[in-house]
């Protein structure tokens, strides 16, 4: 937050940030377990915030000085590890650079994760008007859910799998398919009280996809998520 104060962000952030201040783990009945709040911060208006990472990077993106270039999509042709640690990188256009680490390989983890979100709702279900935050249920799943904007929301249920699965993208998935994909939520998401239900109820048919997370082979192992964009 500081960071992004120095850099005279922060109010723009603020500006599309969802309902909530804190993340919360839940009991399946969404009674609070634990809340992770943060003391206050002389100069801060607040010191966590929620926010899609689509938004936050077009603020990023639009935010970029004009002296700076951002290439996208410039896929790697080799890379070399030279004495000093460090990696050369070769582009496809082949400039080259160095870098202090490089991460060249996902593995799969082990949890699958469905992902949706709401159409627009009247108004924020609790406790996603103050918070957002998971539950670890009895069986092993996990549920995430966030607001994405003042009215709607986002959910994700993984649970673990012994083999991978084909990942399928929003908007690559047929009716049938989805309404195959909602069934095996539903029934991994019975456990879990309000508001998921409703959220359940009124979820995007347009929205659903299927992830696997993945882990990184490099030099240490790091998680890869993106339950929330």
């Amino acid at each position: 937050m500081r960071i992004l104060q120095k850099l005279n962000l922060l109010d723009e952030i603020l500006g599309v940030n969802n309902p909530g201040t804190h993340f919360t783990v839940f009991n399946n009945d969404f009674t609070p377990l634990i809340e992770f709040r943060s003391p206050s911060v002389e100069g801060l208006p607040q010191l966590t915030l929620c926010i899609a990472r689509s938004k936050l990077h077009d603020i990023l993106n639009k935010n970029v000085p004009s002296s700076i270039t951002v290439h996208w999509n410039r896929g790697i042709t080799s890379a070399e590890e030279l004495e000093d640690g460090k990696v050369l990188v070769t582009l496809m256009d082949g400039h080259q650079e160095k870098c202090d680490l490089l991460i060249h390989e996902l593995r799969f983890a082990g949890p699958i994760s469905i992902v949706a979100r709401t159409r627009p709702l009247n108004k924020p279900s609790p406790p996603l008007d103050t918070t957002w935050g998971g539950v670890l249920a009895d069986n092993g799943h996990f549920l995430f859910i966030a607001p994405t904007d003042q009215t709607s929301a986002f959910w994700s249920v993984s649970y673990l799998s012994e083999t991978p699965c084909e990942p399928k993208h929003v908007g690559t998935m047929s009716e049938a398919k989805i309404e195959q994909v909602l069934l095996g939520a539903e029934q991994r998401l019975r456990p879990f009280g309000e508001p998921i239900p409703t959220l359940f109820k009124e979820t995007l048919h347009s929205s659903i996809a299927v992830k696997q997370r993945q882990r990184h082979g490099a030099h240490q192992e790091s998680w890869f998520s993106d339950f929330y964009r």
